[in-house]
């Protein structure tokens, strides 16, 4: 495993130097066997809000095989937490996968440097606009990183298909998981519209609806993002589409086509632009999925400073509205 490391600590160095960040040599790597004890270790130290102190390893679709700590605002010397059982070199593909977790979470790192040096500012809120630039966030973060980790992963050799095509490698050619993840948001679609149904029913309050809608529709747009980085082709000026589709997805697939044009949009590597086009990203991700949320019925108005939030008759929003 520090053979990946220090391989892969030449490659960012130049890929730092070039976006003008912090160098990497300030990241301590952690590989741990009880990843999820490891992670949670960190919840006093950590420089996040995130709820360290109940973080499990399983997500929609898959289980969480890193994690990238900050331990200031500027990202100067984070903690990544690795997954042992994930990361190792015991076969060519394990050693491919390896490189390709390890990279994400470099990436993550370079994301939060661009991000404290020249990234925008959010504030912690309810209000759904906000929330949604958060949603939108961290789905951009999962999406970089993967599409970057590919990069790099791709510079490690090649593979040969079954029909003697020769490929760069890939997460597509090493460890396919875009299916799964399509399939987990579709299934994180579906409870969705459960849970706005359930509180119709007078089986939740507001308040516990409106926390589930937040949390699920962050699940479904980091899952996308995953797979859509995986079909995504390794340059970007190549043709991309969006993994989802109208039939299966309603107006969830008109808001991801609208992230996905957003997200191919920008590279942390281009460190001094990142702010400008992040804000830019922010803005127009939230419009499309505060209105994605009106789309399935849920309904926000801002009297003064106070919050009410409505859900529709179902007749009245997706599925049963169509398209």
């Amino acid at each position: 495993m520090e053979r990946v490391i220090t391989v892969l600590g030449s490659t960012f160095e130049a890929l730092v130097e070039a976006a003008g960040l912090e160098p990497l040599i300030a990241v301590d790597v952690v590989i741990s066997s009880d990843f999820d004890s490891a992670v949670r270790s960190y919840a006093d130290t950590a420089a996040t809000d995130e709820a360290l102190g109940r973080f499990h390893s399983n997500r929609l679709g898959g289980v969480v095989r890193g994690k990238t700590l900050p331990r200031d605002a500027g990202y100067r010397n984070p903690v990544v937490i690795l997954d042992a059982s994930a990361v190792h070199t015991s076969t060519q593909e394990a050693f491919a996968e390896s490189i390709s977790i390890v990279a994400h979470e470099f990436v993550h790192v370079l994301v939060g440097q661009a991000r404290a040096r020249f990234g925008t500012t959010l504030e912690r809120s309810g209000l759904p606009r906000v929330a949604a630039q958060w949603i939108t966030r961290y789905a951009l973060d999962e999406y970089l990183a993967d599409v970057i980790a590919d990069r790099v992963l791709s510079q490690f050799g090649t593979v040969t298909t079954s029909e003697g095509e020769t490929l760069p490698l890939s997460s597509r050619t090493v460890a396919p998981y875009s299916e799964i993840f399509v399939d987990a948001a579709s299934s994180g679609l579906d409870a969705l519209i459960d849970t706005i149904h359930s509180y119709r029913l007078g089986h939740l309050d507001i308040d516990e609806l409106w926390a589930s809608a937040q949390t699920t529709t962050s699940d479904i747009l980091i899952a996308l993002a995953h797979a859509q980085a995986e079909l995504d082709p390794l340059t970007s000026d190549g043709d991309a589409h969006p993994v989802t589709g109208t039939a299966r997805f309603g107006p969830l697939h008109t808001c991801w086509a609208e992230l996905h044009k957003l997200f191919r949009s920008v590279s942390p590597l281009a460190a001094a632009e990142f702010g400008e086009t992040e804000k830019e990203i922010l803005s127009s991700g939230s419009e499309s999925i505060v209105e994605f949320w009106n789309q399935i019925g849920l309904i926000f108005t801002l009297f003064a400073d106070t919050l009410h939030i409505a859900v529709a008759h179902p007749h009245r929003t997706w599925p049963s509205s169509g398209p």
